[in-house]
């Protein structure tokens, strides 16, 4: 059931993140906050300039100076200073254009109802974005050519491939993706808590309801498109064993 997908991340905080103006650039600032020392004069410079770097992508003067005033009252930065160094920076290498457009609120006709398989897919990747253990025990039975969503796929590839050499890196994910929609619903993945509203148990069943589901469309979708009868009887076989998938926590 899609509701309980949902109720399992907590559906006010995950909306939120999608509807706020303070979205996926003021989360990526947030993300480059952590690595640094802001205590230290030198490392709260570097973070600054950083930030300064980021601001300078907006070529329109007024969003530029929005988003300015933003991340500078979040974040506790001095506007003087920081506008000085944007003009600096900006008057050296001109005004950058920025690749990605800035995140606008999502409109109505864009909050189309997902489907059941597409919102199980996004999901499964929060939980394993938000918890490592969970994603040490999804990784056994999901792995990224199981997601049917191109761009599920393509991010559980980065999510994979990350924790396999340490740990994730957000603002590496979500500053690798250029266009405006994607970057934002990444961002929203990468910034979604689980509730805590659940009981072990519930959480549980969630998970492996969620886990069957996807792995289900997958081996449905590849048995589809399979090309001969030696690949649909191996598929047939996985399919067989579903039932035999099951997750603790």
């Amino acid at each position: 059931d899609p509701d309980e997908f949902i109720k399992a991340l907590g559906t006010e905080a995950f909306q939120e993140r999608i509807d706020k103006a303070e979205n996926s650039f003021m989360y990526e600032i947030g993300i480059i906050e952590k690595n640094y020392k802001r205590s230290d004069p030198e490392s709260e410079t570097a973070f600054e300039r950083e930030v300064a770097n980021k601001l300078v992508q907006f070529n329109e003067k007024l969003e530029r100076d929005n988003y300015m005033k933003a991340v500078c009252r979040q974040f506790m930065i001095p506007e003087d200073g920081m506008r000085e160094m944007v003009i600096r920076i900006g008057s050296q290498g001109g005004i950058i254009p920025r690749q990605t457009q800035p995140v606008r609120r999502m409109e109505p006709a864009r909050k189309k109802k997902e489907d059941g398989i597409r919102q199980a897919e996004k999901i499964l990747l929060t939980w394993m974005i938000e918890d490592g253990d969970i994603y040490d025990k999804v990784s056994e039975y999901i792995q990224p050519d199981d997601f049917i969503d191109p761009l599920f796929k393509d991010v559980a590839s980065k999510v994979y491939e990350q924790y396999e050499t340490g740990s994730v890196n957000p603002a590496a994910i979500i500053g690798s993706y250029s266009d405006g929609d994607m970057h934002s619903e990444i961002a929203a993945m990468f910034s979604a808590e689980l509730s805590e509203s659940l009981s072990k148990s519930e959480r549980e069943k969630t998970l492996n309801d969620t886990v069957l589901r996807v792995k289900k469309s997958s081996l449905d979708y590849k048995l589809e498109h399979a090309a001969d009868a030696k690949t649909m009887q191996d598929i047939i076989g996985r399919q067989m064993k579903l039932n035999n998938i099951h997750i603790s926590l």
